[in-house]
Parts: structure tokens; sequence; C-alpha cells
């Protein structure tokens, strides 16, 4: 499936969602659960890097203006949170243009909530399956905070 999107650049780097100028840009959309679950839930990682580094773990940061909506229940019913070590997620259930859409991603952020409290009891009594960590993260807060930002790996480390 193909779909035009539309993007906006900065107008000023400092400051985020100024629009300028429209960009459309065509983009191949794929289902991520199904991508988490037949790619990264398969991947074979060779035994020397395990033994250097240590088990994978998979980190995602989803900041999709909305679309959680869509994407977190996907995830849980197709079960690719077995392959997710953490994930944090920006929720933008007030972009929503419909209240229904409003209301689905109100109880989407209350699944969420409640699956990372059920994950963090079990995690807190040694439960031996695997548990993902849920964070819900606003990622502007780096913009207005005071703190240095993370730095990108030197070559040394590149991975």
């Amino acid at each position: 499936m193909v779909k035009a999107l539309t993007f906006y650049p900065d107008s000023d780097p400092n400051v985020s969602n100024t629009a300028i100028e429209k960009v459309e840009v065509d983009v191949a959309l794929m289902r991520l659960s199904n991508f988490i679950n037949k790619v990264v839930g398969t991947r074979a990682i060779p035994m020397h890097l395990r033994s250097i580094f240590g088990d994978p773990k998979v980190v995602m940061k989803m900041d999709i203006e909305g679309s959680e909506v869509d994407v977190l229940p996907d995830l849980l019913s197709e079960g690719s949170f077995k392959f997710i070590d953490v994930i944090m997620v920006e929720f933008h259930e007030h972009l929503a243009k419909t209240d229904l859409r409003q209301s689905a991603g109100k109880l989407v952020r209350s699944l969420f909530d409640t699956f990372g409290e059920l994950n963090k009891v079990l995690r807190d009594n040694n439960y031996p399956n695997h548990l993902t960590e849920l964070i819900e993260v606003d990622d502007e807060s780096y913009y207005t905070s005071s703190f240095p930002l993370p730095q990108n790996c030197d070559s040394k480390n590149k991975f």
C-alpha cells in the first residue's frame, strides 16, 4: 500500500511544528506488528556478539501523532510486546479530530497504563517470562530542559 504523507519542515531548528512549505512524500506503509513479529522476533544474533554485548535489547520510541490509537492495540493483540524490551510512547489524543477518536485515544492510554502497572507487579515478583517496560514520554521536554542532550556514539562505538 502506498499513501501520500505531507511533512512540514521547521523554519527554526529550535521550534518544532512551524510549517514553511508543504513537502509531499509518497511512502510505502507497513504493519508494525508484522515487522516486529516476522523480522525482529526471528532475527539471529551471532553468538560471538552475544558473548561481547550480552542479549540484544529492543527499544522503541513511538511518537506517531495520534496513530498510537491504531498501533498499540495491534501490537498487543498480535503478541509483538514479547519482542520489545522497552517502549516509550507519546500520546496525542488531544489531536483527534472526532470524539470517537479522542475517546479511543484515552482508552488506549488507560490500557497502556494498566498494562505497565501489571508488568511492574509481575517484574517485582520475579515473574519468569518476558516483560515489556512501558514509559510514557513527551519528547519535546528536551527542548525546554536545562540538562545536556544525549550524545551520539563516537566512531569507535558504532553498532
